[in-house]
Formats: structure tokens, sequence, C-alpha cells
């Protein structure tokens, strides 16, 4: 089964470099589905992320007409094609498992049609990166889960984790001496090539977020980064 939708790019969906922001693709993929057809209905549970797989070909830019198709091979598993209006070269390609989760226990909800788990890397011929330890001294921030972060199940939205992905990779950048604008200067500019997320616990409002990152796989032009969001409890003041 498979649905089409279309989304307008505007100026403040883009970042500094005039592309369509990474958390962007991430609301805008999360809205085709939830706008699709053959998605089972709760009342006392949501659909949450468990896996994601993304890949970016060319950018997206403020005004243009962005068609999403969503193709379903269960109610856990998505397929997402992202292209220009009246292009057929493909911007971006999605993959995303699903789950039913109990509202406000984020446990798995029992349904008959949710079927074996399937992993939505498996759809990449890109294996997900082996993740390295943490380094000493990993460079960590701290968030707390606010209002216009969660969506009606007062769970966190697909888009506000890539809002926290990207604002952990400026602020690591400048933690190490390389601000924005240093990078402009030096005439370095960074994009995402491939994005893979796995969730577990779903984020509600007030939870408090640590957010860890460092890289690996250094090369000449590329670099793999990673990231570790953990909920956690506040110090006492």
């Amino acid at each position: 089964m498979s649905s089409q939708h279309m989304f307008q790019i505007r100026p403040y969906d883009c970042d500094a470099y005039g592309h369509l922001a990474t958390a962007r693709y991430l609301r805008i993929v999360h809205e085709a589905d939830s706008a699709g057809p053959g998605r089972l209905a709760s009342t006392v549970a949501s659909w949450q992320p468990r896996t994601l797989f993304f890949e970016f070909f060319r950018p997206l830019n403020a005004g243009d007409q962005v068609e999403v198709l969503t193709t379903s091979t269960s109610d856990c598993l998505r397929e997402y094609v992202l292209r220009r209006s009246g292009s057929e070269e493909i911007a971006a390609t999605a993959s995303i498992e699903w789950w039913l989760a109990n509202l406000g226990r984020g446990e798995p909800a029992a349904t008959a049609t949710q079927g074996e788990p399937q992993d939505a890397r498996n759809l990449s011929s890109f294996g997900p990166p082996e993740l390295p330890r943490p380094p000493r001294g990993v460079f960590s921030m701290e968030r707390r889960v606010l209002w216009h972060d969660i969506g009606s199940d007062y769970a966190m939205r697909l888009g506000a984790y890539g809002r926290i992905v990207i604002d952990c990779s400026i602020e690591v950048g400048a933690h190490f001496g390389w601000s924005v604008q240093r990078s402009q200067e030096e005439g370095i500019g960074y994009v995402a090539r491939r994005l893979w997320m796995e969730f577990g616990q779903p984020a509600g409002l007030g939870d408090d977020l640590r957010v860890s990152s460092y890289v690996s796989q250094l090369k000449r032009s590329t670099i793999i980064r990673h990231y570790l969001c953990l909920l956690y409890t506040s110090p006492s003041p």
C-alpha cells in the first residue's frame, strides 16, 4: 500500500546553508506517515519509532515543493522517497520501523497486526556503523523535553530528536574550538549523508536528557559522528 503527499519548503524550514534542515526531513516523513492510509489506529497507544535509516542525495531549498511517496509493507514498516516536485531525481530516502506503545507507559501494546519486528536498517545496503565505546572525556550536554517537543501523545516528536542531534553537533564543535564561525572562515561545512537512529524508551514532557557525542572513522572528507541520548535524573539543587 502506498500514498503520496506534497510539502512546501518554507525559509524557516532551512538551516544556515539554505538547505532543508535535518530535523525537518524527519518531521516531513512523520507527517506523511501520519496522513497515510493503512495505519492501525488506537486511542490508548501511539506509534513510536524503533529504528530509522535516512540517506540524503540532493539538498532541498526554500520554495521547493516536495513529493513524499510512502510505501507500507506492514503496520510497522514504512519506506519513504522524497523528490522535488517536477523532478524524477530522488532527494532523499528513508525507512522507519514503528512500534505501538501504550500511552504513558512506553511499553509495547499487544496487537495482532504488528507482526515480527523488522529492522529498518536492513533495508539499507550500507549497514549501520559499529558503535564504539565512548572515549574518556566525551562531550555531553543536557536538554529538557519541552512543550513544543511533544505531540498529542505527550511523547517526544521525531523531529525533536533531530533538532537535539544537530544542536549537539554544533555545541561539540564549539567546545573543541571549531565554532560555526571558524569553520566558515576556514571554508569548511558539514552536511549529513546518512543517518541511522535507534530508539528505546520514548522521552516525554519534562524528561531530562543527556546527549553525548564523539567521532570515528575520520577520513579526508567524511566522518561518522555518534550520539547517545539518555534519560537521566537532574541533580537536586
